[in-house]
């Protein structure tokens, strides 16, 4: 090797002062690498406490979503079983009121009758409405409203008119060429009764 390739190198010496300021360099460096650590560190906490809270508030979304659902559901069944009460008191007061009112009818009906001329003279009047222009018409009546008649002078002149002893007073068939008209009152009731036991059935 010649005299001219051979470089010397020598080594720096640091100083006091350098040696302080490669020191204080170094500190302020892992300063900042400390810093930015824990500034990754306070964000990756953020990230994590965001979607945390961003859950909870999907779930608590999602429960209150589910309690307006099932207080929803609570309701309509609550305005379906009231709804069907409502109908089933209804249904029980309607029949209440129409037995009341047959009740009702039997009442004064059996109150008027009683009186021999009311029921007779009640007799004639249904049955001349039935018979309206009806021929060779026959009308049944009860032999007390019959003897009643006759006693007043009342038998109507223009009725071919018979007696039953299994009519009551205020009772009376009609018998036509095409069938009879049943007139009596206890039977028009009974007729009513099982009307509404049908409907109400």
């Amino acid at each position: 090797m010649s005299p001219e390739s051979f470089v010397r190198r020598e080594i720096p010496r640091l100083t006091p002062a350098s040696h302080h300021h490669e020191r204080e360099r170094a500190r302020m460096q892992g300063h900042a690498l400390g810093y930015a650590e824990g500034v990754r560190d306070a964000a990756r906490r953020a990230e994590t406490d965001a979607a945390r809270a961003d859950e909870e508030r999907r779930r608590a979304r999602r429960e209150d979503a589910a309690a307006a659902a099932a207080a929803r559901e609570a309701l309509e069944q609550a305005a379906a079983s009231l709804r069907d009460r409502v109908a089933l008191i209804s249904e029980l007061a309607e029949e209440k009121i129409w037995s009341l009112a047959i009740d009702v009818a039997e009442a004064i009906l059996g109150r008027e009758l009683s009186d021999p001329v009311h029921a007779a003279r009640t007799a004639v009047a249904r049955a001349e409405r039935a018979v309206g222009d009806a021929v060779d018409a026959v009308v049944v009546l009860s032999e007390a409203d019959l003897a009643t008649l006759d006693g007043l002078g009342e038998r109507p002149g223009a009725l071919t008119i018979e007696s039953s002893p299994a009519l009551s007073p205020g009772d009376a068939v009609v018998h036509l060429a095409d069938g009879d008209i049943d007139l009596q009152v206890t039977q028009a009731l009974a007729r009513a009764r099982a009307a509404l036991s049908e409907v109400t059935a």
